[in-house]
């Protein structure tokens, strides 16, 4: 998400860590904390009246990576702003709240994401069990200060569809799930994944491919190996992060019996489209019928569409809105 405007007007609080952004597209975020003798737990709230009288709530848990939920840069013409939160808030409906969760450590938004560095005490918690539990505790927390909650959908999106996943099997709260641009599989299957297609699209020989796959099982076995180094990196993450998030979601989500909507661009090239196959298949083998599921030819893992020209267009939501018409009637 950016915008752009001609006159910059920003200020930063810095009087603590999740100081927030002080700037008008930033505004209608309410922000809230859970604070225990172990732990601060930092989530955030859009909604268009009072949370006193929203009865629907909308859990969006974005994918992997450090970055702040919002991030803006500046320069002499004004400002620019990128966001791990895809939403067009004019598609939020009037009863619901949109909640995001800020992961540990990492503020609601920085200025010039350059001079940001994610402290370390991020990388010891990049964990799946530990997002499970902040997301759990902020449900928790929701359901107990907003009693007229009648729906708590959590959406999930890559690396969130993990999270989202193995939450659902822990708070019962939950009504609904939308799992977005995730697979069954480990992550660990989804490389080999990539190679096996690259073999049989010709790209590279069965000898070429057998290598890959060897070195990916010594880079498997190095990792679980060595599952508690945040200093160690592969593919953009720590060992720490691959070795804690490595569960299979369809363990997760045959588990479920709350209503499960699947949504995945068959042209996504960070989930191999195959891991997402698995997913109905192993449902209709279970003879579970609590999943839809739609797989959007072209569209990558953001729901976006590159056109033969390079253009890029999102259909981010258009995929939303159909999402909240199943909404209506599960």
């Amino acid at each position: 998400m950016k915008y752009i405007c001609c006159t910059l007007l920003l200020y930063l609080f810095i009087s603590n860590t999740y100081s927030q952004c002080d700037f008008e597209p930033l505004d209608d975020y309410k922000h809230h904390q859970i604070v225990s003798t172990t732990d601060t737990i930092h989530y955030h709230s859009y909604a268009s009246t009072s949370l006193d009288s929203i009865d629907h709530f909308l859990l969006y848990i974005h994918g992997s990576g450090a970055d702040p939920l919002f991030q803006i840069e500046t320069d002499s013409f004004g400002y620019q702003m990128f966001s791990a939160v895809p939403f067009n808030l004019a598609t939020i409906p009037n009863n619901y709240a949109l909640i995001l969760v800020s992961k540990k450590s990492i503020p609601f938004c920085v200025i010039n994401e350059a001079d940001y560095r994610a402290p370390v005490d991020y990388f010891k918690h990049e964990k799946l069990d530990y997002r499970v539990l902040q997301n759990d505790q902020v449900i928790n927390d929701l359901s107990m200060k907003y009693p007229k909650m009648k729906k708590m959908v959590v959406l999930g999106h890559s690396e969130g569809s993990d999270v989202a996943a193995k939450l659902c099997t822990v708070n019962p709260k939950i009504t609904q799930l939308a799992y977005w641009a995730g697979g069954g599989n480990s992550q660990f299957y989804d490389f080999p994944l990539f190679v096996s297609k690259e073999m049989s699209a010709g790209e590279i020989t069965q000898d070429e491919a057998l290598e890959q796959y060897n070195e990916l099982i010594k880079q498997y076995t190095l990792m679980m190996a060595e599952k508690d180094s945040i200093d160690k990196q592969w593919y953009g993450n720590s060992f720490t992060r691959w070795a804690h998030f490595n569960e299979p979601p369809i363990n997760s989500l045959v588990q479920l019996d709350i209503p499960i909507y699947l949504a995945m661009g068959m042209a996504d090239q960070s989930v191999p489209i195959e891991s997402a196959m698995l997913i109905p298949a192993e449902f209709a083998r279970l003879q579970k019928n609590n999943l839809k599921y739609k797989f959007y030819p072209g569209l990558d893992h953001s729901f976006t569409e590159i056109t033969e020209e390079g253009e890029y267009i999102s259909h981010w939501d258009e995929v939303f809105l159909e999402l909240l018409a199943w909404l209506e009637s599960n």
